[in-house]
């Protein structure tokens, strides 16, 4: 709760202050109606009843409802103020949070969390803020008005509605006890009915494929049905709420009754009249307390979400990422790469994904790393943007260590491209020119010849639209291959001093292969290219190549080189290239 009240700013609070003055003045008119109603009462018990005094009692009952009419309104308008600049921001502190997590923490939030901690948490807080606070400051307040207006006239009557108002606050904090931790184990079942729907609908063909439909079907049942249960458990106990403040009330008002009773059989005269009337008064009062209470009822329904929801919330914003800015390290601009006896270890296994590695990548080498499935290709590749950091040793750019570097310069000198092309929603020339480098803001003309460079330029011409053509969420309308050749086009328009290509050559064709290479190198003939690639065709011209095997460097040198004395890397070409099988 602290973390999201530092997010409050002056206006805001002014917001807050005022809606609580307004419920505050609604709260004193309402309950000034009864005074008025004990004058009409008064009058109309009077042998010589004057009938103007009662209809001027009723006209000013009905002003003083009119008033606290317009007094709700105004707490409701500075309520949505509040809500609307406070939210907006709460929205902001987790987004940005979140995108500045590593893969370790993205994993352990899950991204179906960091959606729902973002989309319906955030709703939950919201709908709270826009009518629960107020009702819940409603009552109390309510209660301390109308015990402080009967106080004094006799003490049966304020005993009576200090023991009912405790009634209720004590039913109330006992419901609220019982279903807390149902709560917050319904919001993580929540978080796991979306990650299956989510699995469900990413890998529909793969379902389909293996008619894996039941066992999907199973899974999100077993969600379904713990969700059910818990589901059950709070709305059980929920529900004692509502019947309990409805007996609250009726013996309150048979209380004000029976104590009425005594009182008035005790008086005589003007005296009992008094308190006749002051016993009509009470029992609008009575109602009036009961009211408020069941309106805090309704608050109350949706607070242990939202207390929740508040908690996982704070959980994304107080969480500090592992990978941090470091103390702002320049660089010489040399574009060299090195790594020195690197080793990194995901956390909780139980050895290194990559352990002992050094090399040197100079300027304009283009550096190829090969090895069978799981050895730590990409995990080496990795480390130079930072998406994890080293365990062990350093891993140096410019000839700074890249823990030393601000993450935004340190990014601003590499073009990534991730082993699955990912688009985004938009237009082509937007996928292309995406994000900044630092130097300069991408034209149409440095889009197009991004995309002459990544052999996209001429199928991008061909669809309705050209550079305006649409882009579905993760480029859906796009084959693998062109998915590809954008995000490379994407990583060129940077003009960075460093690429890194993920395998992400492996959905071209030879010849598109080939030819990208070669007007890559051209273009960018000052860059250092790292090449993670599964074919000897695409790495076999480059000036370096690592052979990694479970994590370790058992090769390094030229294709020629390989050939003769790295016995893994030979095994591979061979079996790509079985021509060469006695080279």
């Amino acid at each position: 709760m602290k973390t999201l009240l530092r997010l409050l700013n002056k206006k805001e609070i002014l917001y807050l202050v005022l809606a609580g003055a307004f419920v505050l003045l609604a709260i004193f008119l309402d309950t000034s109606v009864p005074g008025t109603m004990k004058t009409i009462t008064s009058e109309l018990q009077s042998e010589s009843a004057d009938v103007a005094l009662i209809t001027n009692g009723g006209l000013k009952m009905l002003f003083i409802a009119f008033c606290s009419l317009l007094a709700f309104a105004g707490s409701g308008y500075c309520m949505a103020r509040f809500c609307s600049g406070y939210l907006k921001k709460i929205r902001g502190a987790v987004f940005d949070k979140a995108l500045r997590f590593s893969a370790k923490e993205v994993g352990e939030f899950t991204t179906a969390g960091l959606i729902a901690r973002s989309t319906q948490d955030v709703t939950q807080l919201q709908e709270f803020l826009k009518g629960g606070l107020l009702l819940m400051l409603q009552a109390p307040l309510t209660a301390v008005f109308i015990i402080g207006r009967i106080a004094g006239v006799h003490r049966y009557w304020t005993i009576s509605a200090i023991c009912a108002t405790l009634a209720i606050s004590g039913v109330f904090c006992f419901v609220i006890i019982r279903i807390m931790p149902a709560i917050a184990r319904i919001q993580k079942i929540n978080d796991g009915i979306t990650n299956v729907n989510r699995e469900h609908l990413s890998g529909i063909r793969v379902i389909r494929a293996f008619n894996a439909y039941n066992h999907q079907r199973k899974r999100l049942l077993e969600k379904s049905d713990e969700l059910y249960d818990r589901e059950v458990y709070y709305y059980r106990n929920y529900s004692v709420t509502n019947p309990a403040a409805t007996m609250i009330l009726n013996v309150l008002s048979v209380a004000i009754y029976l104590t009425g009773a005594y009182i008035i059989s005790a008086e005589s005269g003007a005296a009992r009249m008094e308190y006749f009337s002051n016993m009509v008064v009470f029992l609008s009062y009575g109602t009036q307390l009961i009211a408020a209470f069941i309106m805090m009822v309704m608050a109350l329904a949706i607070l242990p979400r939202v207390l929740v929801s508040v908690r996982r919330i704070a959980e994304v914003i107080n969480r500090e990422p592992e990978i941090k800015d470091g103390p702002g390290a320049e660089g010489d601009g040399s574009g060299v790469v090195e790594f020195k006896n690197v080793s990194f270890r995901y956390p909780g296994a139980e050895k290194d994904a990559i352990s002992n590695i050094s090399f040197t990548a100079h300027a304009g080498e283009t550096i190829a790393i090969i090895g069978a499935t799981g050895s730590g290709k990409t995990t080496l590749l990795n480390l130079i943007p930072r998406m994890y950091d080293v365990t062990g040793g350093q891993v140096c750019v410019d000839g700074e260590d890249v823990r030393n570097y601000v993450l935004t310069d340190l990014r601003n000198r590499l073009g990534y491209v991730p082993q699955k092309g990912f688009l985004f929603i938009g237009t082509i020339a937007g996928n292309i020119g995406k994000g900044e480098n630092g130097r300069f803001e991408a034209t149409l003309d440095n889009i197009q010849e991004a995309a002459r460079v990544g052999q996209a330029d001429e199928f991008i011409r061909k669809k309705e639209g050209g550079y305006d053509a649409e882009v579905r969420r993760g480029g859906s309308n796009f084959s693998g291959g062109q998915r590809q050749r954008l995000t490379i086009s994407r990583a060129v328009c940077r003009d960075p001093e460093i690429y890194l290509f993920d395998d992400s050559f492996s959905a071209l064709d030879f010849k598109t292969d080939r030819v990208l290479r070669e007007t890559l190198r051209k273009t960018a003939s000052g860059a250092t290219i790292f090449i993670v690639a599964q074919r000897i065709s695409t790495i076999r011209n480059a000036d370096q190549i690592l052979v990694i095997d479970q994590g370790r460097l058992v090769g390094k040198g030229t294709h020629d080189e390989l050939m003769k004395n790295c016995e893994i890397y030979k095994e591979i070409a061979i079996s790509q290239i079985p021509e060469k099988k006695n080279a």
